[in-house]
């Protein structure tokens, strides 16, 4: 008789802490949910979910696309594994650009919800409808486009009953961009700018970005990007046109995930500043760029293109913000910033080279 009693008690704690929430998701899905959602099927931005959620929010995950955590962030996701030993031990469902994706698989994991980020429901949206007809809703989240991460936020701490803590984090956010906004609004003469993912190496022009990805970065930071009007989002463009802009600023992007590829940029988790500061150092040898205003009076910035796509790019934007305006933006610290973030939302601090200037430690 107790046992039934204390049953019924937890039961009723449970309908209690438990409420029916109204999600509208960046693609304008309208979905009715109980929250905090029990069973999540989560197909990626791991580290948004548990800066609004917390370390135990992954309690509550039943299933994942593991390779865009274990294979495209193998670095972090050690990381994250000696911490969480458990994350090993959730179900991979697939990922739709691997060509893996699995809907029988999620179905069998019944969740309360499959949330997706925008790129892979754009490219698998035709194939959920049996999720539909199970009555398993599908949230769409974006963090890629510069535009959704307050909604993107928002929408996770309605899914992991995390609202307050969602509100904070979404307030720390615009209020570092507004920061930023505020003081470059008036600049006439903005400083030119020009990034490159270095992931070929220094021997070719690697991709640049307009409006978009780094590109929307520059934007915030207030800088004059170089490619704007010669990509539409992403590409590399003609050396020449580099030498002719002759940027005030140059940012090389790299990520540990090209470490074992030879020449190209390296930046990120258990990357040396030594290492770094070593590649970033190759791309100022190429043809002409001696020449270059921004390689002449040292403005030349590496940048660590994980912090792209998620909640961390605002450091990222801080960092360019300081290299444009370095006299404006002297009280920013975004390396700091960027740290006590982790320290503050996420289990995992990370350790590496995050932003470097060449040849400067004190940047």
């Amino acid at each position: 008789m107790i046992k039934k009693f204390l049953c019924l008690l937890v039961f009723c704690v449970c309908l209690a802490n438990a409420k029916m929430v109204e999600i509208v998701d960046v693609v304008g899905n309208k979905t009715s949910l109980d929250a905090p959602a029990k069973k999540i099927a989560l197909g990626l931005y791991y580290t948004e979910f548990m800066a609004v959620g917390g370390k135990n929010a992954f309690d509550n995950v039943v299933g994942f696309s593991k390779v865009t955590f274990s294979e495209w962030n193998a670095n972090l996701w050690k990381m994250y594994l000696k911490v969480m030993p458990e994350l090993d031990k959730i179900a991979d469902f697939g990922e739709a650009e691997a060509g893996t994706f699995s809907v029988e698989r999620i179905l069998s994991l019944e969740p309360d919800v499959l949330v997706l980020a925008k790129w892979q429901y754009d490219g698998i949206k035709d194939s959920l409808k049996p999720l539909e007809k199970a009555g398993i809703p599908v949230v769409v989240i974006d963090y890629h486009s510069g535009d959704f991460h307050s909604l993107s936020t928002k929408i996770l701490g309605q899914i992991t009953g995390n609202e307050k803590r969602a509100a904070q984090i979404i307030n720390e956010y615009e209020s570092k961009l507004n920061y930023i906004k505020e003081k470059t609004k008036n600049i006439k003469n903005k400083k030119t700018i020009y990034v490159e993912y270095g992931y070929t190496g220094a021997k070719d022009n690697g991709i640049t970005y307009s409006h978009y990805m780094w590109g929307d970065l520059i934007d915030k930071a207030g800088g004059a990007n170089i490619a704007d009007g010669l990509v539409k989002t992403h590409g590399a463009i003609n050396p020449e046109t580099v030498l002719v802009k002759n940027p005030d600023v140059i940012i090389i992007a790299g990520r540990e995930a090209e470490v074992k590829k030879g020449e190209t940029m390296l930046m990120g988790n258990d990357i040396s500043p030594k290492d770094a500061n070593d590649r970033l150092r190759t791309f100022t040898k190429r043809v002409g760029w001696d020449d270059l205003d921004a390689v002449k009076n040292g403005m030349v910035f590496g940048g660590y293109h994980g912090m792209l796509r998620n909640l961390s790019d605002i450091f990222m934007i801080e960092y360019i913000a300081k290299a444009l305006y370095p006299d404006i933006f002297a009280d920013l610290d975004p390396k700091k910033d960027y740290l006590e973030f982790n320290k503050k939302y996420l289990p995992v601090v990370p350790k590496g080279t995050f932003m470097i200037k060449l040849d400067d430690e004190k940047f």
